[in-house]
């Protein structure tokens, strides 16, 4: 089974009992991944304009409860409040229980879309954190074998181009 970066992060800190957590894997060295596909964006949505996401440090900032954003509790000084769903996360905002929230551009986009609401104000120049995409396998010959296809697949869609489209599509 291949799995993308993001949601062996996701595994790793909101266990389900019939996936097991990466963490728990007592080899992570027992893993490949394949070349990028794309930079995946978190940022701090608010009700309010700002330049810098330093206008934060110490406000009160919801946030997925499980979802580490590369362990953005421990990098950036806030007021952490744990919610349990992005729709949740977009409500606690508009009834100006926290400052702002922060989560993923492609996640907390569906959850403004179900809730039939504009995106709120974040600053595209100033994401707070950005990991890369990527299927991860664990490391056998056969997955060697197919991480190989896939990779050269990557690298044929983003030389013509097609990678972005595809992934524009998905959003």
């Amino acid at each position: 089974m291949c799995i993308s970066q993001r949601t062996l992060k996701r595994w790793a800190n909101n266990p389900t009992p019939d996936k097991r957590p990466p963490a728990t894997i007592p080899n992570p060295d027992s893993f490949i991944s394949s070349k990028p596909i794309n930079i995946t964006k978190a940022y701090i949505f608010s009700l309010t304009t700002y330049q810098s996401i330093q206008e934060f440090e110490g406000k009160r900032l919801a946030i997925r409860r499980g979802l580490s954003i590369g362990n953005i509790r421990k990098k950036f000084n806030a007021q952490y409040i744990n919610i349990d769903s992005d729709t949740a996360l977009i409500k606690f905002l508009h009834k100006n229980r926290t400052d702002g929230i922060i989560a993923y551009i492609a996640d907390i986009n569906s959850a403004y879309k179900a809730l039939e609401l504009p995106l709120d104000y974040y600053n595209q120049e100033n994401p707070i954190h950005a990991s890369l995409d990527a299927f991860v396998c664990h490391k056998t010959e056969i997955n060697d074998k197919k991480m190989k296809e896939i990779n050269k697949k990557i690298k044929e869609l983003s030389s013509s181009g097609k990678l972005s489209s595809l992934l524009k599509s998905v959003k």
